[in-house]
């Protein structure tokens, strides 16, 4: 719990207290109690943790960015206990061979195969997921739900126009509210929500192609979709690379 309290505590130091307060609220409104929940980023991960009362109380926080360690497995299975199943720490191991980069990448397709497991090993837990690097299997199964993404239980065959429209508002109110208060133009928090914006746009994109929805008007719908949530992030935070990069890589 220390290294997550760390993580909430920076984001206090980096920015405006207020803000952040609201920030880390605005993820545990996202989380219904009892979930189990992939934080991805340092805010994602730090702030619930920090929020709950006690660990699994309301919320069970993993990252998915340390499930290869087993020492990070041995970690959340000290602070949750036999409440959630989780891998056993010799079940966990990454090759340590190759270059840097072809460690990487299979640091990261273990940390989508334990993620994977341990989605599979909990199949009554409700699981919610904000993103750091793209977890391929969960795209299909991906649906927005407040500033993080609902991890449905089966694949969906569509994420349908209410969810869509509900999103948008959702998004729409929260960028007034953020931006009615000035210290936001300058503040750290910006990015942090342009991120979340950009994480669900990332989810439209990659339904808006053929090679995964294979009607022309739900692939439409969801490119559309997937503009406005873009354009949204890009308000939040014109800098970002993430969103700049995936609005100019829409393909209609």
């Amino acid at each position: 719990v220390d290294i997550d309290i760390e993580l909430a505590y920076q984001q206090f130091a980096m920015g405006d207290p207020g803000l952040v307060a609201e920030l880390g609220r605005d993820y545990m409104d996202s989380l219904p109690a009892n979930c189990i929940y992939f934080g991805g980023t340092d805010p994602g991960r730090g702030l619930p943790t920090a929020l709950c009362r006690a660990p699994g109380d309301p919320i069970y926080v993993l990252t998915q960015n340390a499930l290869c360690t087993s020492d990070y497995i041995q970690y959340v299975r000290d602070m949750y206990g036999s409440r959630i199943n989780l891998p056993k720490p010799d079940e966990v191991k990454v090759s340590d061979t190759g270059d840097f980069g072809t460690r990487q990448m299979t640091i990261m397709q273990t940390n989508a195969l334990i993620a994977k497991a341990i989605f599979d090993m909990n199949p009554d837990s409700e699981f919610y997921y904000e993103q750091s690097f793209p977890l391929d299997w969960m795209y299909p199964h991906l649906s927005p739900h407040g500033v993080v993404m609902k991890l449905n239980r089966t694949p969906l065959d569509t994420i349908t126009a209410n969810e869509v429209e509900k999103d948008l508002e959702f998004w729409t109110a929260k960028i007034k509210q953020l931006q009615s208060n000035p210290k936001f133009a300058t503040d750290n928090t910006r990015k942090a929500y342009s991120y979340l914006r950009c994480s669900i746009a990332g989810v439209y994109a990659w339904r808006a192609q053929p090679q995964n929805t294979k009607d022309a008007g739900e692939r439409q719908r969801m490119f559309q979709a997937a503009e406005k949530a873009f354009q949204q992030s890009l308000e939040l935070f014109p800098a970002s690379p993430a969103s700049g990069y995936g609005y100019t890589g829409l393909e209609a």
